[in-house]
Protein backbone atom coordinates (compact mmCIF):
# COMPACT_ATOMS: atom_id res chain seq x y z
CA UNK A 1 0.00 0.00 0.00
CA UNK A 2 1.58 3.62 -1.08
CA UNK A 3 -0.20 6.66 0.50
CA UNK A 4 1.19 9.67 -1.00
CA UNK A 5 1.15 12.83 1.07
CA UNK A 6 -1.31 12.30 3.96
CA UNK A 7 -3.01 14.95 5.76
CA UNK A 8 -2.63 13.76 8.80
CA UNK A 9 -0.09 11.70 10.64
CA UNK A 10 0.67 10.55 14.38
CA UNK A 11 3.05 8.23 16.35
CA UNK A 12 1.80 8.79 19.74
CA UNK A 13 2.61 11.88 21.44
CA UNK A 14 4.52 12.77 17.59
CA UNK A 15 2.45 14.68 14.95
CA UNK A 16 4.09 14.92 11.36
CA UNK A 17 2.63 17.37 8.84
CA UNK A 18 5.36 17.11 6.18
CA UNK A 19 5.22 13.68 5.13
CA UNK A 20 5.63 12.60 2.16
CA UNK A 21 4.40 9.00 1.51
CA UNK A 22 3.63 5.96 3.68
CA UNK A 23 4.86 2.79 2.39
CA UNK A 24 3.35 -0.46 3.54
CA UNK A 25 4.87 -3.37 2.60
CA UNK A 26 4.10 -6.87 3.71
CA UNK A 27 6.38 -9.87 2.93
CA UNK A 28 6.45 -13.42 3.89
CA UNK A 29 8.35 -14.24 7.14
CA UNK A 30 7.92 -17.95 6.79
CA UNK A 31 6.72 -19.80 3.32
CA UNK A 32 5.14 -22.98 3.07
CA UNK A 33 5.77 -24.54 -0.68
CA UNK A 34 4.69 -28.39 -1.71
CA UNK A 35 5.57 -29.41 -5.22
CA UNK A 36 3.72 -32.34 -6.23
CA UNK A 37 4.72 -34.96 -9.40
CA UNK A 38 2.19 -33.27 -12.22
CA UNK A 39 5.31 -30.75 -13.00
CA UNK A 40 8.04 -28.38 -12.24
CA UNK A 41 5.81 -25.77 -10.22
CA UNK A 42 4.23 -25.39 -7.09
CA UNK A 43 0.99 -27.44 -6.19
CA UNK A 44 0.22 -25.72 -3.07
CA UNK A 45 1.75 -22.72 -1.50
CA UNK A 46 1.08 -20.91 2.03
CA UNK A 47 2.09 -17.84 3.93
CA UNK A 48 1.01 -18.99 7.98
CA UNK A 49 3.84 -15.96 9.36
CA UNK A 50 4.08 -12.33 7.80
CA UNK A 51 6.02 -9.54 8.61
CA UNK A 52 4.37 -6.14 8.09
CA UNK A 53 6.69 -3.13 7.69
CA UNK A 54 5.35 0.52 7.59
CA UNK A 55 8.14 3.31 6.57
CA UNK A 56 6.75 7.26 6.59
CA UNK A 57 9.20 9.69 4.71
CA UNK A 58 8.95 12.87 6.01
CA UNK A 59 10.48 15.89 3.94
CA UNK A 60 13.26 18.14 5.92
CA UNK A 61 13.98 21.85 5.34
CA UNK A 62 13.18 24.91 6.71
CA UNK A 63 14.07 26.88 9.81
CA UNK A 64 13.08 24.61 12.80
CA UNK A 65 15.57 21.51 13.86
CA UNK A 66 14.20 18.48 13.24
CA UNK A 67 14.98 16.74 16.91
CA UNK A 68 11.99 15.44 18.05
CA UNK A 69 12.03 11.83 16.83
CA UNK A 70 10.92 8.29 18.63
CA UNK A 71 13.30 6.49 19.97
CA UNK A 72 14.47 3.04 18.63
CA UNK A 73 11.91 0.64 20.31
CA UNK A 74 8.95 3.01 21.01
CA UNK A 75 5.99 1.10 20.70
CA UNK A 76 2.05 2.91 19.74
CA UNK A 77 -0.29 3.64 17.55
CA UNK A 78 0.32 5.18 13.77
CA UNK A 79 -2.58 6.96 12.67
CA UNK A 80 -3.11 8.54 9.22
CA UNK A 81 -5.93 10.11 7.32
CA UNK A 82 -5.79 9.97 4.05
CA UNK A 83 -8.48 11.96 0.73
CA UNK A 84 -8.43 12.02 -2.59
CA UNK A 85 -7.93 15.68 -3.35
CA UNK A 86 -8.97 16.29 0.27
CA UNK A 87 -12.67 15.36 -0.45
CA UNK A 88 -14.17 14.26 2.99
CA UNK A 89 -16.33 11.41 1.07
CA UNK A 90 -13.43 9.83 0.63
CA UNK A 91 -11.58 9.98 3.86
CA UNK A 92 -10.26 7.24 5.36
CA UNK A 93 -8.10 6.36 8.74
CA UNK A 94 -5.71 4.31 8.76
CA UNK A 95 -4.36 2.68 12.15
CA UNK A 96 -1.64 0.27 13.26
CA UNK A 97 0.21 -0.57 16.13
CA UNK A 98 3.53 -0.70 15.95
CA UNK A 99 7.11 -0.31 17.16
CA UNK A 100 9.80 2.03 15.88
CA UNK A 101 12.86 -0.28 13.89
CA UNK A 102 15.15 2.74 12.47
CA UNK A 103 15.26 6.02 11.82
CA UNK A 104 17.51 7.16 8.68
CA UNK A 105 18.37 10.73 7.09
CA UNK A 106 19.00 11.73 3.30
CA UNK A 107 21.11 14.21 3.14
CA UNK A 108 19.81 16.96 -0.33
CA UNK A 109 21.79 15.42 -3.48
CA UNK A 110 20.72 17.04 -7.02
CA UNK A 111 18.21 19.23 -6.14
CA UNK A 112 16.28 16.35 -4.02
CA UNK A 113 15.09 17.71 -0.35
CA UNK A 114 16.91 16.05 2.65
CA UNK A 115 14.18 13.21 3.95
CA UNK A 116 14.12 11.16 7.05
CA UNK A 117 12.69 7.83 7.07
CA UNK A 118 11.33 6.45 10.11
CA UNK A 119 10.37 2.50 9.95
CA UNK A 120 8.22 0.48 12.02
CA UNK A 121 7.26 -3.31 12.40
CA UNK A 122 3.53 -3.68 12.94
CA UNK A 123 2.34 -6.03 15.67
CA UNK A 124 -0.57 -7.95 16.21
CA UNK A 125 -2.58 -10.26 18.74
CA UNK A 126 -3.26 -13.11 17.57
CA UNK A 127 -4.59 -13.67 13.58
CA UNK A 128 -6.17 -10.15 12.91
CA UNK A 129 -4.41 -7.72 10.46
CA UNK A 130 -2.51 -5.40 12.48
CA UNK A 131 -3.68 -2.45 9.33
CA UNK A 132 -7.02 -1.39 10.54
CA UNK A 133 -8.60 1.06 7.06
CA UNK A 134 -11.98 2.53 8.07
CA UNK A 135 -14.02 6.02 7.01
CA UNK A 136 -13.35 8.52 8.78
CA UNK A 137 -15.05 12.30 8.92
CA UNK A 138 -13.25 15.56 9.32
CA UNK A 139 -14.12 15.25 12.79
CA UNK A 140 -11.78 12.07 14.21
Amino acid sequence: MLILNPEIVRFESHAWDDVAAIAIDRAAKRLVEDHGDEGPFAAFADVPEQTVTIRVQRRLGGAGDDTDDPALGASGQLTLYTARAGADASRRRITITCVVTAIRCDLPAAGRPATKTITFIAQSEGASDPVTVADAALTD
